[in-house]
């Protein structure tokens, strides 16, 4: 019983090692097929889209949820440990950025203080949305270059 059970454990690695080796080259195919896939996009978005996909992103969250503003803070860099409730455009756990090109247009380029400003101004030419600016002071080192907060919210 025991020289069975050693037999069908050897004939059970030997398939699954063959099964390995029959779709790997598969698998190095596909995964080319994806790299250049998302090179390909990557490469075809300009900053203006990257602009309009943000955009885009932060109205049908707006849209999502009417009764609640969005608190963006035009930064460097913040620790959301510290600052819950808030985002930075750009930064990498944007909740409102759903879709493959939206997240590729986000990691291509590199969202400094002059790039979050041209989606606020995108945001400023969409009708029904209102923006609010305001300056808080901060007093703990959790923020980098801070300029001011932008309140997103749908007008009523």
């Amino acid at each position: 019983m025991f020289k069975l059970k050693l037999w069908l454990q050897q004939k059970k690695r030997n398939a699954r090692n063959k099964w390995y080796e029959l779709m790997k080259p598969l698998a190095n195919y596909l995964t080319e097929r994806d790299n250049k896939k998302y090179q390909r996009i990557k490469n075809s978005i300009t900053k203006d889209e990257a602009v309009a996909y943000l955009a885009k992103g932060i109205q049908r969250e707006l849209i999502r949820f009417p009764k609640d503003s969005i608190y963006i803070l035009i930064c460097d860099w913040f620790n959301d440990d510290h600052l819950s409730g808030y985002y930075k455009i750009g930064c990498y756990n944007t909740q409102y950025l759903k879709k493959g090109r939206e997240r590729i247009a986000l990691n291509k380029f590199r969202w400094d203080i002059e790039m979050q400003e041209l989606v606020i101004e995108k945001l400023r030419t969409v009708k029904g949305i209102k923006i609010t600016e305001e300056i808080q002071n901060f007093r703990w080192e959790g923020i980098e270059n801070y300029k001011k907060t932008y309140i997103v919210s749908i007008e009523k």
